[in-house]
Protein backbone atom coordinates (compact mmCIF):
# COMPACT_ATOMS: atom_id res chain seq x y z
CA UNK A 1 0.00 0.00 0.00
CA UNK A 2 1.47 2.96 -0.82
CA UNK A 3 2.56 5.86 1.65
CA UNK A 4 0.41 9.41 0.87
CA UNK A 5 3.23 11.62 1.83
CA UNK A 6 5.08 13.44 -0.95
CA UNK A 7 9.03 15.48 -0.25
CA UNK A 8 10.89 18.16 -2.12
CA UNK A 9 14.69 16.92 -3.55
CA UNK A 10 16.66 17.64 -6.12
CA UNK A 11 19.58 16.16 -8.43
CA UNK A 12 19.87 14.37 -11.62
CA UNK A 13 18.25 11.49 -10.30
CA UNK A 14 14.93 13.65 -10.45
CA UNK A 15 15.88 15.71 -13.28
CA UNK A 16 16.74 12.70 -15.92
CA UNK A 17 13.03 11.59 -15.96
CA UNK A 18 11.45 14.75 -16.25
CA UNK A 19 13.77 15.82 -19.47
CA UNK A 20 12.85 12.54 -21.10
CA UNK A 21 8.98 12.42 -20.24
CA UNK A 22 9.47 16.45 -21.69
CA UNK A 23 11.24 14.56 -24.50
CA UNK A 24 8.46 11.91 -25.55
CA UNK A 25 5.78 14.81 -25.22
CA UNK A 26 7.75 16.76 -27.57
CA UNK A 27 8.18 13.91 -30.19
CA UNK A 28 4.64 13.05 -30.50
CA UNK A 29 3.14 16.49 -30.67
CA UNK A 30 5.55 17.57 -33.25
CA UNK A 31 6.03 14.30 -34.94
CA UNK A 32 6.06 15.14 -38.37
CA UNK A 33 8.57 18.22 -37.93
CA UNK A 34 11.19 15.66 -36.09
CA UNK A 35 10.94 13.35 -38.01
CA UNK A 36 11.76 15.54 -40.65
CA UNK A 37 14.95 16.19 -39.28
CA UNK A 38 17.95 13.70 -39.76
CA UNK A 39 18.49 11.90 -36.38
CA UNK A 40 21.75 13.55 -35.48
CA UNK A 41 20.19 16.55 -35.08
CA UNK A 42 16.82 15.80 -33.31
CA UNK A 43 17.72 15.84 -29.81
CA UNK A 44 19.30 19.69 -30.76
CA UNK A 45 15.89 19.94 -31.84
CA UNK A 46 14.24 19.28 -28.30
CA UNK A 47 17.08 20.95 -26.36
CA UNK A 48 16.52 24.13 -28.69
CA UNK A 49 12.66 24.08 -28.25
CA UNK A 50 13.13 23.69 -24.26
CA UNK A 51 15.34 26.35 -24.49
CA UNK A 52 13.56 28.75 -26.26
CA UNK A 53 10.31 28.32 -24.01
CA UNK A 54 11.54 27.50 -20.71
CA UNK A 55 10.95 30.41 -17.94
CA UNK A 56 14.33 32.01 -16.66
CA UNK A 57 14.80 31.58 -12.65
CA UNK A 58 18.02 32.39 -10.69
CA UNK A 59 19.15 30.12 -8.36
CA UNK A 60 20.01 31.45 -5.04
CA UNK A 61 22.56 29.50 -3.92
CA UNK A 62 25.28 30.13 -7.34
CA UNK A 63 23.56 33.58 -8.53
CA UNK A 64 23.50 31.35 -12.12
CA UNK A 65 20.10 31.56 -14.10
CA UNK A 66 18.50 28.40 -15.45
CA UNK A 67 15.66 27.60 -17.58
CA UNK A 68 12.55 26.11 -16.07
CA UNK A 69 10.69 24.08 -18.69
CA UNK A 70 7.79 24.75 -19.79
CA UNK A 71 6.19 21.48 -22.08
CA UNK A 72 3.00 22.64 -23.26
CA UNK A 73 4.76 26.17 -24.43
CA UNK A 74 7.65 24.43 -26.62
CA UNK A 75 4.87 21.84 -28.00
CA UNK A 76 2.95 25.41 -29.61
CA UNK A 77 6.04 26.80 -29.89
CA UNK A 78 6.29 29.04 -33.47
CA UNK A 79 9.40 31.26 -33.04
CA UNK A 80 13.29 30.31 -32.83
CA UNK A 81 14.95 27.93 -31.40
CA UNK A 82 17.05 27.86 -29.13
CA UNK A 83 20.55 28.15 -30.74
CA UNK A 84 22.41 26.63 -28.31
CA UNK A 85 25.81 27.77 -28.87
CA UNK A 86 28.40 27.06 -26.37
CA UNK A 87 29.38 30.80 -25.40
CA UNK A 88 25.78 31.72 -25.62
CA UNK A 89 24.56 31.11 -21.64
CA UNK A 90 21.38 30.13 -21.39
CA UNK A 91 19.25 33.12 -20.59
CA UNK A 92 21.87 36.04 -21.37
CA UNK A 93 20.28 38.99 -22.58
CA UNK A 94 21.25 38.85 -26.38
CA UNK A 95 20.01 34.72 -26.66
CA UNK A 96 16.57 35.46 -28.47
CA UNK A 97 18.41 37.61 -30.64
CA UNK A 98 20.89 34.96 -31.62
CA UNK A 99 18.67 32.52 -32.09
CA UNK A 100 16.22 34.64 -34.31
CA UNK A 101 19.39 35.47 -36.50
CA UNK A 102 20.18 31.98 -36.97
CA UNK A 103 17.10 30.88 -37.58
CA UNK A 104 16.26 33.28 -39.87
CA UNK A 105 19.67 32.18 -41.55
CA UNK A 106 21.36 35.61 -41.29
CA UNK A 107 24.82 34.71 -40.53
CA UNK A 108 26.48 31.03 -39.06
CA UNK A 109 28.08 30.26 -36.17
CA UNK A 110 31.81 28.87 -35.98
CA UNK A 111 32.82 25.38 -36.71
CA UNK A 112 33.67 25.22 -33.00
CA UNK A 113 30.01 25.70 -32.15
CA UNK A 114 30.76 29.24 -30.61
CA UNK A 115 28.98 32.41 -32.04
CA UNK A 116 31.96 35.10 -30.48
CA UNK A 117 29.43 37.80 -29.93
CA UNK A 118 32.00 39.54 -27.88
CA UNK A 119 33.92 40.22 -31.51
CA UNK A 120 33.81 43.30 -33.34
CA UNK A 121 31.37 43.22 -36.50
CA UNK A 122 33.18 43.89 -40.23
CA UNK A 123 31.41 45.59 -43.48
CA UNK A 124 31.43 42.30 -45.02
CA UNK A 125 29.60 40.58 -42.59
CA UNK A 126 26.92 43.70 -41.92
CA UNK A 127 26.38 43.50 -45.44
CA UNK A 128 25.84 39.89 -46.32
CA UNK A 129 23.10 40.02 -43.14
CA UNK A 130 21.38 42.69 -44.79
CA UNK A 131 21.32 41.35 -47.90
CA UNK A 132 20.44 37.92 -46.89
CA UNK A 133 17.42 40.16 -44.29
CA UNK A 134 15.78 41.14 -48.45
CA UNK A 135 15.57 37.54 -48.95
CA UNK A 136 19.52 37.58 -51.24
CA UNK A 137 17.99 39.33 -54.44
CA UNK A 138 19.91 39.68 -57.07
CA UNK A 139 20.55 43.22 -59.43
CA UNK A 140 22.37 43.94 -62.21
CA UNK A 141 24.57 46.21 -60.68
CA UNK A 142 28.10 45.37 -60.30
CA UNK A 143 30.24 47.00 -57.53
CA UNK A 144 33.58 49.34 -58.67
CA UNK A 145 35.63 48.47 -55.44
CA UNK A 146 38.95 46.19 -55.87
CA UNK A 147 38.97 44.61 -52.49
CA UNK A 148 35.88 42.15 -51.96
CA UNK A 149 35.87 38.75 -51.56
CA UNK A 150 34.26 36.39 -53.32
CA UNK A 151 31.45 34.91 -50.36
CA UNK A 152 30.04 38.68 -49.94
CA UNK A 153 30.32 39.81 -53.82
CA UNK A 154 26.79 39.34 -54.57
CA UNK A 155 25.69 41.39 -51.02
CA UNK A 156 28.06 43.91 -52.29
CA UNK A 157 27.03 44.02 -55.58
CA UNK A 158 23.31 44.65 -54.01
CA UNK A 159 24.11 47.13 -51.19
CA UNK A 160 25.97 49.21 -53.53
CA UNK A 161 23.39 49.55 -56.05
CA UNK A 162 22.00 53.10 -56.49
CA UNK A 163 18.64 51.68 -58.42
CA UNK A 164 19.01 48.95 -55.36
CA UNK A 165 16.77 49.25 -52.43
CA UNK A 166 18.15 52.78 -50.57
CA UNK A 167 17.18 54.56 -54.25
CA UNK A 168 18.22 57.40 -55.22
CA UNK A 169 21.71 56.06 -53.39
CA UNK A 170 22.56 52.84 -52.38
CA UNK A 171 22.40 51.23 -48.82
CA UNK A 172 26.28 51.23 -48.59
CA UNK A 173 29.23 53.13 -50.24
CA UNK A 174 33.04 52.80 -50.55
CA UNK A 175 35.95 54.82 -50.29
CA UNK A 176 37.34 57.48 -52.26
CA UNK A 177 40.59 54.95 -53.34
CA UNK A 178 37.95 52.65 -55.04
CA UNK A 179 37.88 50.18 -51.90
CA UNK A 180 35.51 48.77 -49.59
CA UNK A 181 37.78 47.43 -46.98
CA UNK A 182 35.61 44.61 -46.21
CA UNK A 183 37.41 43.33 -43.50
CA UNK A 184 37.31 46.60 -42.02
CA UNK A 185 35.17 46.76 -38.54
CA UNK A 186 31.72 49.06 -38.70
CA UNK A 187 31.37 52.15 -36.90
CA UNK A 188 28.32 53.40 -35.28
CA UNK A 189 28.01 55.90 -37.47
CA UNK A 190 27.91 53.71 -40.89
CA UNK A 191 25.24 51.38 -39.02
CA UNK A 192 23.33 54.54 -38.26
CA UNK A 193 23.32 55.68 -42.03
CA UNK A 194 22.67 52.24 -43.59
CA UNK A 195 19.58 51.91 -41.13
CA UNK A 196 18.37 55.71 -42.15
CA UNK A 197 18.09 54.30 -45.31
CA UNK A 198 17.20 50.47 -44.92
CA UNK A 199 14.09 52.31 -43.04
CA UNK A 200 13.26 54.66 -45.63
CA UNK A 201 12.85 51.21 -47.72
CA UNK A 202 10.52 49.36 -45.38
CA UNK A 203 8.85 52.53 -43.77
CA UNK A 204 8.38 54.90 -46.59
Amino acid sequence: MPFNTSATISGTSMAAPHVTGSIALLREERAAEINALPVAERIHRFHGLLDATGVCIADPGNNRVYRRIDVGAAADFTGAPGALFDDVASCAWYEDAVNWLLFEELAEGYDDNTFRGDLNITRAQVTRMIHRLFGSPNTGHEHPFSDVPTWVEDAVDWINDPAGPGAPQPLANGYDNGTFRDTLNITRAQVTRMLQRFDAVVDP
